[in-house]
């Protein structure tokens, strides 16, 4: 999903000048594919060093479920400890306290081609749902990027997932937003992706309530009201490196309100907003932004009472209520709340993003590289490397643990300790398994 990380800039001046000047010759009224926005006000790059400085903390984790459990993005657990995990085929599954056994239990492909749209998506499929789901395991089962394979949207993506009292709630990210009750297997379709949008506003840019293509991650408050993130209103998860590569505002927060079924919008003009997770207090809301290589602190008081969307575009101050959080040595992806009551979990998939954080403010070199190189063979200079940060309610590092050549746990998009055990488990939008940390604190 990151790519253009951690390889190095060129070390001479005229080495640069050669690039710009083969690109400029080149440049023969070709349209490019991309449309890039220039970052305005960037922030200096943060670098692996002090408490994220490269380990091998996680080279050796335990891999559950290969080949069974394929692209475990975000993880969940309930009151008894059983985990919960959404895959590449679209499917859910739960695990015992201990992280073993998985059992399919939902399949988006399966519920929402149902005329009844109520139960999990698996029983009493017909010949068609099943041939779906035969299809869709198989063919996220031989891809060699399983979030992309041809009819993706058919068989959805499930992606955050939380647990609270008895039910699951998650994102699909072609669907929207599911609510599934445990105890019954029945299912509630809680948003869908043109909704209306509720701004409080009169004077509200148009692109602020356009229909969602990428929902990603949610959190569920006390009083049962849904925050979710929707990355982009033009492109969609099987087009995410394009998203990552144009690095445009086009991501917003939304609050679902479970007593009026309204969807309110809350903030528009983010930049990849990624993980989503209330503080531990329940007043605000961190969320990240990948292609800012930081987490805002949002005020949901704030927020809500200020509302303004005649603009969804980036200025040079943030919204009322929204505060820069932590500025990152990489692209941060989902956020959790550790059980001490004081800390945040952060997966980063792609760690100190140097060529891409010079690209992002040199818009038209990578607009003019990819009319002669296809964006997908960019993905050679991805790195494997990713790492899990430990940070303290102020978003300052205080541990991480590192898989520093990739090799075991590449692309980590979430991190969570198990609730009993204190073990942690990790999640990956592409690894065909979920890796266990033995931890002993």
């Amino acid at each position: 999903m990151f790519f253009l990380g951690n390889i190095g800039l060129p070390k001479k001046g005229s080495e640069l000048s050669w690039i710009i000047g083969v690109l400029l010759a080149l440049n023969i009224y070709r349209e490019s594919s991309l449309r890039p926005v220039k970052w305005e006000n960037p922030t200096p790059l943060v670098f692996l060093q002090g408490p994220t400085a490269a380990n091998c903390e996680l080279c050796h984790v335990e891999m559950l479920h290969k080949g069974t459990v394929i692209g475990p993005e975000s993880l969940a657990f309930d009151d008894q400890g059983y985990m919960y995990t959404g895959t590449a085929d679209g499917r859910i599954f739960r695990m015992d306290q201990n992280g073993l056994n998985p059992t399919a239990f939902f399949f988006t492909g399966g519920f929402v081609s149902s005329p009844e749209r109520s139960g999990n998506g698996l029983s009493n499929l017909s010949e068609e749902g099943l041939g779906l789901l035969q299809y869709c395991v198989e063919e996220v089962a031989s891809a060699a990027h399983p979030n992309s394979i041809p009819g993706a949207k058919t068989c959805g993506r499930p992606l955050g997932i939380r647990y609270q009292k008895g039910k699951l709630i998650f994102v699909d990210a072609y669907w929207g937003l599911f609510e599934l009750t445990l105890s019954s297997n029945l299912t509630k379709w809680l948003v869908k992706p043109d909704d209306f949008i509720f701004t409080n506003s009169r004077n509200a840019a148009k692109i602020a309530t356009l229909p969602m293509k990428f929902l990603d991650d949610l959190d569920v408050s006390r009083d049962g009201s849904v925050y979710f993130t929707d990355v982009s209103f033009e492109h969609s998860l099987s087009n995410v490196n394009v998203e990552l590569a144009e690095a445009a505002p086009r991501g917003r927060l939304f609050r679902y309100d479970p007593r009026s079924s309204n969807v309110e919008l809350l903030l528009c003009g983010l930049y990849f907003p990624n993980g989503l997770q209330l503080t531990h207090s329940g007043k605000s809301i961190l969320v990240g932004e990948s292609t800012r290589f930081r987490a805002l602190l949002v005020d949901i008081a704030t927020v809500q009472s200020q509302r303004n969307f005649t603009s969804c575009w980036e200025t040079d101050m943030l919204p009322p209520g929204v505060k820069v959080w932590s500025v990152f040595p990489g692209l941060p992806d989902n956020i959790r709340a550790n059980p001490d009551g004081t800390t945040y979990t952060i997966a980063f998939p792609a760690p100190v993003a140097a060529v891409y954080h010079t690209l992002i403010q040199l818009p038209w070199i990578l607009e003019n590289i990819v009319k002669f190189i296809p964006l997908q063979y960019l993905e050679v200079f991805e790195p494997k490397a990713s790492f899990v940060g430990i940070l303290d309610e102020t978003g300052a590092f205080i541990q991480s643990f590192h898989d520093k050549l990739g090799e075991y746990t590449s692309k980590i998009t979430q991190a969570s300790f198990h609730p009993e055990s204190g073990d942690i488990f990790i999640g990956s939008y592409i690894n065909p398994f979920i890796g266990k940390k033995v931890w002993s604190g």
